[in-house]
Protein backbone atom coordinates (compact mmCIF):
# COMPACT_ATOMS: atom_id res chain seq x y z
CA UNK A 1 0.00 0.00 0.00
CA UNK A 2 1.36 3.73 -1.03
CA UNK A 3 0.86 6.32 2.20
CA UNK A 4 1.60 9.77 2.27
CA UNK A 5 3.13 11.70 5.41
CA UNK A 6 4.45 14.76 6.54
CA UNK A 7 6.72 12.52 9.00
CA UNK A 8 9.20 10.63 7.49
CA UNK A 9 9.70 6.67 9.43
CA UNK A 10 12.69 6.74 11.53
CA UNK A 11 13.29 2.89 10.56
CA UNK A 12 12.86 0.76 7.58
CA UNK A 13 10.74 -1.50 9.94
CA UNK A 14 8.21 -1.22 13.03
CA UNK A 15 6.74 -3.99 15.58
CA UNK A 16 3.21 -2.62 16.68
CA UNK A 17 0.33 -4.41 18.35
CA UNK A 18 1.88 -7.12 20.33
CA UNK A 19 -0.71 -9.40 21.75
CA UNK A 20 -1.91 -11.55 24.59
CA UNK A 21 -1.51 -14.76 22.43
CA UNK A 22 2.40 -13.73 21.20
CA UNK A 23 1.85 -11.98 18.13
CA UNK A 24 3.00 -8.54 16.81
CA UNK A 25 2.48 -6.98 13.28
CA UNK A 26 5.54 -6.29 11.82
CA UNK A 27 5.48 -2.73 9.52
CA UNK A 28 7.95 -2.47 6.68
CA UNK A 29 8.63 1.13 4.78
CA UNK A 30 10.24 0.89 1.58
CA UNK A 31 10.88 3.07 -0.95
CA UNK A 32 11.22 6.22 0.99
CA UNK A 33 10.79 9.05 -1.67
CA UNK A 34 10.87 12.91 -0.34
CA UNK A 35 9.05 15.27 -2.42
CA UNK A 36 8.09 18.95 -2.28
CA UNK A 37 4.47 19.75 -2.76
CA UNK A 38 2.90 23.45 -3.04
CA UNK A 39 -0.22 23.60 -1.08
CA UNK A 40 -1.30 26.63 -2.57
CA UNK A 41 0.31 28.93 -0.02
CA UNK A 42 3.39 27.16 0.31
CA UNK A 43 6.06 24.18 -0.55
CA UNK A 44 5.20 21.41 2.29
CA UNK A 45 7.49 18.89 2.04
CA UNK A 46 6.20 15.39 2.65
CA UNK A 47 7.25 11.47 1.94
CA UNK A 48 5.71 8.92 -0.05
CA UNK A 49 6.44 5.36 0.97
CA UNK A 50 5.52 1.67 0.06
CA UNK A 51 4.22 -0.30 3.79
CA UNK A 52 3.94 -3.87 3.72
CA UNK A 53 2.45 -5.22 6.98
CA UNK A 54 2.15 -9.08 8.07
CA UNK A 55 1.29 -10.86 11.58
CA UNK A 56 4.35 -13.04 13.18
CA UNK A 57 4.84 -14.50 16.48
CA UNK A 58 6.63 -12.62 18.30
CA UNK A 59 9.85 -13.10 20.21
CA UNK A 60 12.78 -11.61 21.69
CA UNK A 61 15.15 -11.42 19.54
CA UNK A 62 12.77 -10.27 16.57
CA UNK A 63 13.97 -7.18 16.41
CA UNK A 64 17.98 -7.93 16.04
CA UNK A 65 16.46 -10.77 13.57
CA UNK A 66 15.14 -7.53 11.42
CA UNK A 67 17.57 -6.05 11.40
CA UNK A 68 20.61 -8.59 10.76
CA UNK A 69 18.23 -10.44 8.13
CA UNK A 70 15.73 -6.81 6.54
CA UNK A 71 15.88 -7.71 3.26
CA UNK A 72 14.94 -11.31 3.57
CA UNK A 73 12.48 -10.10 5.69
CA UNK A 74 10.95 -7.62 3.23
CA UNK A 75 10.49 -10.15 0.51
CA UNK A 76 8.56 -12.36 2.58
CA UNK A 77 6.32 -9.95 3.31
CA UNK A 78 5.90 -8.64 -0.51
CA UNK A 79 5.41 -12.18 -0.58
CA UNK A 80 2.51 -12.61 1.84
CA UNK A 81 0.96 -9.38 0.54
CA UNK A 82 0.80 -10.72 -2.62
CA UNK A 83 -0.80 -14.06 -1.98
CA UNK A 84 -3.20 -11.82 -0.35
CA UNK A 85 -4.49 -10.23 -3.39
Amino acid sequence: MREENNVKPEKKFDIQNISDDGKCDIVFYDNIKEETRNNGEENQKIYVYDIYRITVRYRDTLEEDLEQNYETWLNFAKEEIKKEA
